[in-house]
């Protein structure tokens, strides 16, 4: 299972959630065994909570470490998480199914 993680480079992402067309940089692409996954949205919550610093997962912890090594910022609502073409919109409460991008 490929999750990957785009940012949302608008400047108004964070109030204004995602929007078609926005502008996404790929920020991190990993694979996890389909087995410690889960559901899309356990997956999802556990993602978030990775890339805010506060893995739920011993699976996640070399993300959440290797996540701000490379100056990222937190994952917030606007930015786009994709489990293998399944994307998902960050909300202020939840998560948002939005129609698969190129990545």
């Amino acid at each position: 299972m490929t999750v990957t993680v785009l940012l949302n480079d608008e400047h108004d992402a964070i109030i204004v959630g995602f929007r078609p067309g926005a502008r996404l940089v790929l920020a991190y692409r990993y694979t996890l065994p389909a087995a410690t996954a889960g559901t899309d949205p356990l997956l999802l919550e556990r993602v978030f909570a990775a890339f805010n610093g506060e893995p739920v997962h011993p699976d996640d912890e070399r993300h959440a470490d290797a996540w701000p090594a490379k100056g990222l910022r937190s994952l917030s609502v606007g930015d786009v998480v994709a489990i293998d073409n399944r994307h998902y919109a960050c909300d202020s409460a939840g998560w948002t199914p939005i129609p698969a991008l190129r990545t």
